[in-house]
């Protein structure tokens, strides 16, 4: 079984996708998507009125498991 880094890169090539496709990649409902958004634990980019999420916002949800990743200040400490 592929690791969710691995996945997440090969199946995906696009940069920006939807917060249901996030959602899908995570494995998570929609509505825990929007929780960790709201909670800054994963990026988003706004372009005009659509909600997009960074896959790099993703992946580094996925390896660190607490949205560690670049553009976040929280630690796990």
């Amino acid at each position: 079984m592929l690791r969710v880094r691995e996945r997440l890169t090969m199946t995906n090539p696009k940069i920006l996708v939807s917060k249901r496709e996030a959602a899908e990649m995570l494995s998570i409902s929609l509505r825990m998507l929007e929780r960790l958004i709201r909670r800054r634990r994963i990026d988003v980019v706004l372009v005009g009125r659509r909600v997009l999420i960074p896959t790099k916002s993703l992946t580094a949800f996925a390896a660190t498991g607490d949205g560690a990743g670049p553009g976040n200040t929280s630690s796990a400490n």
